[in-house]
């Protein structure tokens, strides 16, 4: 009985490992003006996996979501805008002083595929504004 548990457990350890490898973020900024940037949120899907967009109506489905710590040197220019099929995730900021400073926040997220879908996972970022 003790061996079925240990092969129960190391299966959801093994699935839940699985479920962090299925979306990698590339994270990017894009000075724009002298104190105006654009950050790109990228996911790295593996084949025949996709994420949720902002906007999910019904069901259980999970959409993506942005968190921003704050940061009394940046200003937010709404909220994060999805471009493209390739689902490049923008989000404007504004500096308040022209000086370096960082940007930290979360990404929530639920990856699919056509026979399941993942937990929820939530991702930290940092990025530097020089």
């Amino acid at each position: 009985m003790k061996k079925i548990y240990f092969i129960i457990i190391m299966l959801c350890f093994s699935f839940i490992s699985n479920a962090q490898d299925v979306v990698k973020w590339e994270i990017g900024c894009k000075k724009i003006s002298r104190k105006t940037y654009e950050v790109h949120f990228t996911p790295k899907v593996q084949d025949s996996w996709h994420i949720y967009s902002l906007e999910v109506s019904g069901g259980m489905n999970v959409p993506t979501r942005f968190s921003f710590e704050d940061n009394p040197l940046v200003i937010l220019k709404g909220g994060v805008k999805e471009i493209g099929l390739q689902q490049d995730f923008v989000q404007e900021i504004r500096l308040k002083k022209r000086v370096s400073t960082i940007l930290k926040g979360t990404i929530t997220f639920m990856a699919c595929n056509d026979e399941q879908c993942l937990p929820s996972t939530t991702t930290d970022f940092t990025i530097i504004l020089k």
